[in-house]
Protein backbone atom coordinates (compact mmCIF):
# COMPACT_ATOMS: atom_id res chain seq x y z
CA UNK A 1 0.00 0.00 0.00
CA UNK A 2 1.27 3.64 -1.00
CA UNK A 3 1.72 6.08 1.14
CA UNK A 4 -1.42 8.03 -0.17
CA UNK A 5 -3.31 4.78 0.78
CA UNK A 6 -2.40 5.40 4.19
CA UNK A 7 -3.12 9.19 4.41
CA UNK A 8 -6.47 10.56 5.80
CA UNK A 9 -8.33 13.78 5.55
CA UNK A 10 -7.72 16.82 3.30
CA UNK A 11 -3.49 16.02 2.89
CA UNK A 12 -3.93 12.46 1.91
CA UNK A 13 -3.97 13.27 -1.85
CA UNK A 14 -0.50 14.94 -0.79
CA UNK A 15 1.01 12.29 0.48
CA UNK A 16 2.55 10.76 -2.41
CA UNK A 17 1.65 13.32 -4.80
CA UNK A 18 4.59 15.55 -6.10
CA UNK A 19 8.23 15.14 -7.42
CA UNK A 20 8.20 18.93 -8.79
CA UNK A 21 5.36 21.14 -7.72
CA UNK A 22 1.66 20.38 -6.86
CA UNK A 23 -0.44 17.75 -8.84
CA UNK A 24 -1.28 19.34 -12.44
CA UNK A 25 -4.68 20.24 -13.84
CA UNK A 26 -5.86 20.84 -17.20
CA UNK A 27 -5.08 24.38 -18.48
CA UNK A 28 -1.39 24.44 -16.40
CA UNK A 29 1.23 25.00 -18.63
CA UNK A 30 4.09 22.76 -18.69
CA UNK A 31 6.38 24.90 -16.66
CA UNK A 32 3.76 24.19 -13.58
CA UNK A 33 2.77 21.23 -14.13
CA UNK A 34 4.55 18.22 -11.27
CA UNK A 35 4.94 14.72 -11.58
CA UNK A 36 3.39 12.35 -8.86
CA UNK A 37 5.14 9.51 -7.48
CA UNK A 38 5.57 7.43 -4.19
CA UNK A 39 7.65 9.63 -1.79
CA UNK A 40 9.23 8.56 1.73
CA UNK A 41 6.86 8.51 4.43
CA UNK A 42 6.00 11.99 5.49
CA UNK A 43 6.46 13.53 2.35
CA UNK A 44 4.17 16.09 0.59
CA UNK A 45 6.45 17.15 -2.58
CA UNK A 46 10.14 16.74 -3.23
CA UNK A 47 11.93 19.23 -5.39
CA UNK A 48 15.22 17.57 -6.07
CA UNK A 49 16.50 16.72 -2.79
CA UNK A 50 14.72 19.06 -0.64
CA UNK A 51 11.49 16.97 1.18
CA UNK A 52 8.72 19.53 1.76
CA UNK A 53 6.91 17.60 4.23
CA UNK A 54 3.25 16.81 5.29
CA UNK A 55 4.24 18.76 8.67
CA UNK A 56 5.26 21.75 7.08
CA UNK A 57 2.37 22.10 4.62
CA UNK A 58 -0.22 21.50 8.13
CA UNK A 59 1.70 24.20 9.74
CA UNK A 60 0.98 26.48 7.02
CA UNK A 61 -2.23 25.83 5.86
CA UNK A 62 -3.17 26.63 9.64
CA UNK A 63 -1.04 29.61 9.65
CA UNK A 64 -1.99 31.33 6.58
CA UNK A 65 -5.78 29.92 6.67
CA UNK A 66 -5.37 28.69 3.40
CA UNK A 67 -5.88 25.53 1.77
CA UNK A 68 -3.31 22.59 2.16
CA UNK A 69 -2.89 22.63 -1.85
CA UNK A 70 -2.64 25.91 -2.04
CA UNK A 71 0.04 25.41 1.37
CA UNK A 72 2.38 23.01 -0.50
CA UNK A 73 2.54 24.72 -3.67
CA UNK A 74 3.57 27.80 -2.09
CA UNK A 75 6.81 25.74 -0.07
CA UNK A 76 7.06 23.77 -3.33
CA UNK A 77 7.71 27.66 -5.36
CA UNK A 78 9.73 28.53 -1.79
CA UNK A 79 11.91 25.08 -2.50
CA UNK A 80 12.10 25.94 -6.54
CA UNK A 81 13.61 29.18 -5.61
CA UNK A 82 15.86 28.15 -3.07
CA UNK A 83 17.30 25.87 -5.34
CA UNK A 84 17.88 28.80 -7.81
CA UNK A 85 19.22 31.07 -5.16
CA UNK A 86 21.92 28.21 -3.87
CA UNK A 87 22.83 27.50 -7.43
CA UNK A 88 23.38 31.51 -7.59
CA UNK A 89 25.62 31.41 -4.72
CA UNK A 90 23.12 32.96 -2.79
CA UNK A 91 23.87 30.79 0.61
CA UNK A 92 27.48 32.41 0.77
CA UNK A 93 26.13 35.67 0.55
CA UNK A 94 27.08 37.43 4.10
CA UNK A 95 23.46 39.10 4.42
CA UNK A 96 21.79 35.57 3.80
CA UNK A 97 24.70 33.95 6.19
CA UNK A 98 23.19 36.47 8.63
CA UNK A 99 19.67 36.32 8.22
CA UNK A 100 20.01 32.08 8.10
CA UNK A 101 21.39 32.75 11.52
CA UNK A 102 18.91 35.26 12.97
CA UNK A 103 15.85 32.42 11.97
CA UNK A 104 17.73 29.57 13.41
CA UNK A 105 17.86 31.76 16.81
CA UNK A 106 14.17 32.61 16.14
CA UNK A 107 13.15 29.20 15.61
CA UNK A 108 14.94 27.99 18.76
CA UNK A 109 14.02 30.60 21.04
CA UNK A 110 10.27 30.24 19.73
CA UNK A 111 10.54 26.33 20.90
CA UNK A 112 11.93 27.39 24.16
CA UNK A 113 8.92 29.59 24.71
CA UNK A 114 6.25 27.00 23.57
CA UNK A 115 7.61 24.36 26.50
CA UNK A 116 8.38 27.15 29.10
CA UNK A 117 4.75 28.12 28.26
CA UNK A 118 3.19 24.82 28.45
CA UNK A 119 4.43 24.31 32.12
CA UNK A 120 1.78 24.58 34.66
CA UNK A 121 2.09 27.40 37.05
CA UNK A 122 3.70 26.20 40.80
CA UNK A 123 2.24 27.29 43.93
CA UNK A 124 6.10 28.12 44.46
CA UNK A 125 6.21 30.29 41.64
CA UNK A 126 3.39 32.26 42.58
CA UNK A 127 4.78 33.06 46.22
CA UNK A 128 7.93 33.90 45.11
CA UNK A 129 6.51 36.42 42.49
CA UNK A 130 3.92 37.72 45.01
CA UNK A 131 6.80 38.55 47.47
CA UNK A 132 7.78 41.08 44.75
CA UNK A 133 3.78 42.36 44.68
CA UNK A 134 3.24 42.30 48.24
CA UNK A 135 2.10 46.25 48.33
CA UNK A 136 -0.91 44.93 46.32
CA UNK A 137 -1.53 41.15 46.91
CA UNK A 138 -0.08 40.23 50.46
CA UNK A 139 -0.09 43.34 52.22
CA UNK A 140 -0.68 43.00 55.93
CA UNK A 141 -2.26 45.76 58.46
CA UNK A 142 -0.58 49.01 58.49
CA UNK A 143 -0.42 51.61 61.19
CA UNK A 144 0.06 55.32 60.65
CA UNK A 145 1.49 57.03 63.66
CA UNK A 146 3.01 60.55 64.67
CA UNK A 147 5.70 60.46 66.74
CA UNK A 148 8.45 63.07 69.16
CA UNK A 149 12.10 61.24 69.52
CA UNK A 150 14.86 62.54 71.88
CA UNK A 151 17.98 61.90 70.25
CA UNK A 152 20.88 61.30 71.98
CA UNK A 153 24.13 63.29 71.24
CA UNK A 154 26.54 60.13 71.33
CA UNK A 155 24.02 56.75 71.85
CA UNK A 156 27.19 55.01 73.11
CA UNK A 157 27.32 57.20 76.52
CA UNK A 158 24.47 56.39 79.23
CA UNK A 159 24.27 59.68 80.31
CA UNK A 160 23.02 60.84 77.12
CA UNK A 161 20.10 58.43 77.22
CA UNK A 162 19.53 59.45 80.63
CA UNK A 163 18.87 63.25 79.50
CA UNK A 164 16.70 61.79 76.29
CA UNK A 165 14.38 60.12 78.62
CA UNK A 166 13.72 63.13 80.75
CA UNK A 167 13.07 64.82 77.74
CA UNK A 168 10.75 62.93 76.28
CA UNK A 169 8.69 62.11 79.57
CA UNK A 170 8.13 66.04 79.52
CA UNK A 171 7.13 65.87 75.93
CA UNK A 172 4.72 62.78 76.83
CA UNK A 173 3.12 64.70 79.39
CA UNK A 174 3.10 67.81 78.05
CA UNK A 175 0.65 65.32 75.25
CA UNK A 176 -1.27 63.41 77.81
CA UNK A 177 -4.67 62.73 76.35
CA UNK A 178 -4.50 64.07 72.99
CA UNK A 179 -5.53 62.46 69.79
CA UNK A 180 -5.40 65.15 67.31
CA UNK A 181 -2.48 64.72 65.52
CA UNK A 182 -1.97 68.36 64.43
CA UNK A 183 -2.34 69.09 67.87
CA UNK A 184 -0.16 66.50 69.44
CA UNK A 185 2.75 68.20 67.31
CA UNK A 186 2.61 71.25 68.57
CA UNK A 187 2.30 70.22 72.05
CA UNK A 188 5.40 67.83 71.50
CA UNK A 189 7.21 71.21 69.68
CA UNK A 190 6.70 73.43 71.92
CA UNK A 191 8.50 71.35 75.08
CA UNK A 192 12.10 72.44 76.58
CA UNK A 193 14.32 69.74 74.74
CA UNK A 194 16.98 71.19 77.14
CA UNK A 195 19.91 71.29 74.42
CA UNK A 196 18.28 67.66 73.01
CA UNK A 197 17.88 66.85 69.67
CA UNK A 198 13.61 66.44 68.98
CA UNK A 199 12.11 65.30 66.04
CA UNK A 200 8.41 65.64 65.84
CA UNK A 201 6.65 63.55 62.56
CA UNK A 202 4.24 62.13 60.75
CA UNK A 203 5.18 58.17 59.61
CA UNK A 204 4.24 56.17 56.99
CA UNK A 205 2.26 53.07 58.07
CA UNK A 206 3.73 50.06 58.91
CA UNK A 207 2.99 46.55 59.62
CA UNK A 208 3.76 44.09 62.71
CA UNK A 209 7.18 42.72 60.81
CA UNK A 210 8.26 46.48 60.40
CA UNK A 211 7.78 46.65 56.54
CA UNK A 212 6.77 50.57 55.74
CA UNK A 213 3.31 50.24 54.00
CA UNK A 214 3.40 53.32 52.13
CA UNK A 215 0.80 53.16 49.23
CA UNK A 216 1.84 56.68 48.11
CA UNK A 217 5.58 56.12 47.76
CA UNK A 218 6.07 52.67 46.19
CA UNK A 219 9.39 50.73 46.10
CA UNK A 220 9.86 49.19 42.48
CA UNK A 221 8.62 45.77 42.08
CA UNK A 222 11.31 43.61 43.94
CA UNK A 223 12.98 45.43 45.69
CA UNK A 224 13.39 45.06 49.21
CA UNK A 225 10.77 47.28 51.11
CA UNK A 226 12.20 50.28 53.93
CA UNK A 227 11.81 49.02 57.59
CA UNK A 228 11.16 50.75 60.34
CA UNK A 229 13.21 49.72 64.26
CA UNK A 230 11.95 46.64 65.74
CA UNK A 231 11.74 48.24 68.92
CA UNK A 232 9.76 51.18 67.62
CA UNK A 233 7.36 48.95 65.90
CA UNK A 234 6.57 46.69 69.04
CA UNK A 235 5.57 49.43 70.50
CA UNK A 236 3.18 50.69 67.84
CA UNK A 237 1.55 47.38 67.69
CA UNK A 238 1.10 47.64 71.33
CA UNK A 239 -1.37 50.59 70.96
CA UNK A 240 -4.59 49.39 71.31
CA UNK A 241 -6.78 51.59 68.71
CA UNK A 242 -6.47 55.33 66.98
CA UNK A 243 -5.87 57.40 69.39
CA UNK A 244 -3.55 55.84 71.67
CA UNK A 245 -0.50 57.41 72.86
CA UNK A 246 2.39 55.36 73.96
CA UNK A 247 4.98 55.82 76.98
CA UNK A 248 8.21 57.02 76.28
CA UNK A 249 10.01 53.82 74.87
CA UNK A 250 13.49 53.68 73.42
CA UNK A 251 14.70 52.03 69.84
CA UNK A 252 18.28 52.29 68.50
CA UNK A 253 17.44 56.16 67.28
CA UNK A 254 16.15 57.50 70.53
CA UNK A 255 13.06 57.93 73.14
CA UNK A 256 9.93 58.07 71.44
CA UNK A 257 6.53 59.16 72.35
CA UNK A 258 3.95 57.86 70.00
CA UNK A 259 0.55 58.69 68.70
CA UNK A 260 -1.61 56.08 66.58
CA UNK A 261 -3.84 57.93 64.40
CA UNK A 262 -5.03 55.60 61.94
CA UNK A 263 -5.28 51.78 60.31
CA UNK A 264 -4.39 50.74 56.91
CA UNK A 265 -6.93 47.82 56.67
CA UNK A 266 -4.81 44.55 55.00
CA UNK A 267 -4.99 43.44 51.13
CA UNK A 268 -4.83 39.89 50.64
CA UNK A 269 -5.74 38.00 47.10
CA UNK A 270 -5.95 34.82 46.85
CA UNK A 271 -3.75 32.09 45.40
CA UNK A 272 -5.59 31.36 42.13
CA UNK A 273 -6.43 35.16 41.52
CA UNK A 274 -2.52 35.70 42.26
CA UNK A 275 -1.88 32.97 39.86
CA UNK A 276 -4.16 34.58 37.18
CA UNK A 277 -2.69 37.77 37.95
CA UNK A 278 1.17 37.00 37.90
CA UNK A 279 1.26 34.36 35.46
CA UNK A 280 2.17 36.56 32.47
CA UNK A 281 5.00 37.61 34.34
CA UNK A 282 5.90 34.11 36.00
CA UNK A 283 6.45 32.72 32.19
CA UNK A 284 8.51 35.66 31.41
CA UNK A 285 10.78 35.47 34.54
CA UNK A 286 11.07 31.23 33.32
CA UNK A 287 12.03 32.33 29.56
CA UNK A 288 14.64 34.90 30.63
CA UNK A 289 16.15 32.30 33.04
CA UNK A 290 16.35 29.55 30.59
CA UNK A 291 17.83 31.48 27.95
CA UNK A 292 20.42 32.95 30.45
CA UNK A 293 21.49 29.19 31.19
CA UNK A 294 21.61 28.02 27.87
CA UNK A 295 23.81 31.19 26.88
CA UNK A 296 25.74 30.43 29.48
CA UNK A 297 26.60 26.78 28.42
CA UNK A 298 26.62 27.33 25.04
CA UNK A 299 29.66 30.00 25.37
CA UNK A 300 31.45 27.74 27.60
CA UNK A 301 31.06 25.19 24.68
CA UNK A 302 31.72 28.20 21.92
CA UNK A 303 33.45 30.46 23.64
CA UNK A 304 33.12 33.71 21.27
CA UNK A 305 35.83 35.30 20.14
CA UNK A 306 36.26 38.90 18.91
CA UNK A 307 38.58 40.67 16.22
CA UNK A 308 41.08 42.58 18.61
CA UNK A 309 40.79 45.26 16.31
CA UNK A 310 37.40 44.90 15.74
CA UNK A 311 35.71 48.25 17.08
CA UNK A 312 38.06 50.07 14.32
CA UNK A 313 36.94 47.75 11.53
CA UNK A 314 33.12 48.41 12.37
CA UNK A 315 34.16 52.08 12.17
CA UNK A 316 35.77 51.73 8.90
CA UNK A 317 32.67 50.16 7.85
CA UNK A 318 30.20 52.29 9.27
CA UNK A 319 31.92 55.30 6.79
CA UNK A 320 31.46 52.92 3.93
CA UNK A 321 28.60 54.34 1.55
CA UNK A 322 25.49 52.87 1.31
CA UNK A 323 26.00 50.17 -1.38
CA UNK A 324 29.50 50.06 -1.43
CA UNK A 325 29.99 46.48 0.23
CA UNK A 326 30.92 43.94 -2.89
CA UNK A 327 30.98 46.64 -5.48
CA UNK A 328 33.41 46.05 -8.58
CA UNK A 329 36.00 47.98 -9.71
Amino acid sequence: MTMAGRARGPLASMAGCLVVAACSTPGDSVAHREQVAALKEGAAAQVGDEIVSVAQVRELSKAAGIAPEEARSRLVYDALMAAGARAEGYDRRDDVVGQRRAVLARALIDQMKRETNALPISDEEVAKHTQMHWLDMDRPVGRRTVHAVVMPKQSDQPAEWTKADEVAARIAEAVRGEKDAVQFKKKAEAVDAAGMKVVVQDLPPVTEDGRVVDLTQRPPPGQPPSTFDPAFVKAVFALGSVGDQSRPSRSSFGTHVILLVGIQEALRLDLEKRRETLAEEIRATRMRERLEGLLSSLRAQTPPVVERNAEAMLLLVSDEPSGAAGRGP
